[in-house]
């Protein structure tokens, strides 16, 4: 199992996985099966500036329908929302997409995205290194 992706925004970072799920982090290219997986969360690899848009995507192999995802800094939510609408197929395995969007986060620091719904999805938070 590869460690868990970490979601910084303010900062650039210097080296993340790609893929998180809720049975561990895999590699960005990875191609998880949907009846292991189920849905997981793409983020941006190297962060999210603060006064950019920060989106992440929610890949499920169901429908999501009335899904939230939350961003948490340590045990405390900082964001909530409702996930967008179904913006169609990633691939046979997972043909539902939906956008996070979380561009009202603007304090730099490192985040976890959960998503409570029909199928789960997380991030982990791990260190990460500022780029220079």
């Amino acid at each position: 199992m590869r460690a868990p992706i970490v979601l910084v925004i303010g900062v650039l970072v210097a080296a993340c996985a790609g893929v998180a799920t809720t049975g561990g982090a895999l590699a960005s290219g990875s191609s998880p099966s949907a009846t292991a997986v189920g849905a997981f969360v793409r983020v941006n690899q190297v962060g999210y500036p603060s006064a950019d848009s920060k989106r992440a995507y929610l890949l499920a192999s169901v429908p999501e329908t009335g899904a939230t995802f939350a961003l948490s800094n340590g045990s405390t939510d900082v964001f909530g929302a409702p996930i967008g609408p179904d913006r169609g197929r990633w691939s046979a395995a997972f043909p539902h997409v939906y956008v996070l969007d979380f561009d009202a986060v603007t304090t730099p620091g490192t985040y976890t995205i959960a998503v409570t719904g029909p199928r789960a999805a997380t991030t982990g938070p791990r260190a990460a290194t500022a780029r220079t």
